[in-house]
């Protein structure tokens, strides 16, 4: 298991020294590891980090303005399982390294009870970005994830067991995405739009940690329910 308060002490760590332009925060493999790990804690699904800044085209009603920088804070951005620019996790790394500015850093630097409330704020905030584990929905490993929130990239809160499912329910993973529909008095089901994947499940499922255990149930009955 991650042990995301580790890796929380470890970045606030590595950004002091980096912020005293500290020969020891030359980017080695073992900080890009570090960074990776960070990334993956948080959820997303990085095959890289890398030192480089990420340019975005910036327009207004339609008419290009120029460029911004997506990463202005961090001087690392984030490659995806594709082998392109990860956007999402590069703004979202971006974020945590903004809450250690320099200004803040050289205030808490001799505060002890500052550094540890930096510390468990950063852990806080990786632990709050992981979106909710994907749920089996289909017998040849079709997975039900969380739909990310507009803002995803930026600290949002994210969908978990306690969540209720509404119409929307998420993104059948690597297809489409997925709606909840009544389908009979005792039954609703989720349909992805994509495929049109179909299962069905109780009607008495309100919450995503319901639907996993309906689903693991559905499962071990070989994906058919019992008929009464």
């Amino acid at each position: 298991m991650t042990d995301v308060k580790a890796l929380a002490a470890w970045f606030v760590e590595f950004a002091k020294r980096h912020a005293k332009h500290d020969e020891s925060t030359a980017f080695a493999d073992e900080a890009l590891k570090k960074m990776f790990d960070i990334v993956s804690a948080a959820g997303f699904e990085p095959s890289a980090v890398a030192v480089g800044t990420l340019v975005g085209n910036r327009y207004m009603n339609g008419e290009y303005e120029g460029t911004y920088k997506v990463n202005p804070h961090s001087p690392f951005k984030v490659i995806g399982e594709d082998g392109k620019d990860h956007w999402a996790a590069t703004r979202w790394l971006n974020c945590l390294w903004e809450l250690v500015n320099p200004q803040l850093l050289f205030r808490v630097a001799n505060n002890p009870d500052e550094l540890t409330a930096l510390v468990d704020r950063i852990r806080r905030e990786i632990e709050r970005s992981a979106p909710f584990k994907p749920i089996l929905i289909g017998p040849d490993g079709e997975l039900l994830c969380e739909s990310y929130p507009p803002s995803y990239g930026h600290f949002v809160d994210h969908k978990n067991d306690e969540s209720n499912i509404f119409n929307y329910a998420g993104v059948h993973k690597y297809c489409g995405e997925v709606e909840r529909k009544r389908v009979s008095a005792t039954h609703d089901a989720l349909v992805c739009r994509g495929c049109y994947l179909r299962v069905t499940f109780p009607s008495s499922v309100k919450t995503f940690g319901e639907l996993r255990v309906a689903m693991a149930q559905l499962a071990r009955n070989k994906w058919r329910w019992p008929r009464d």
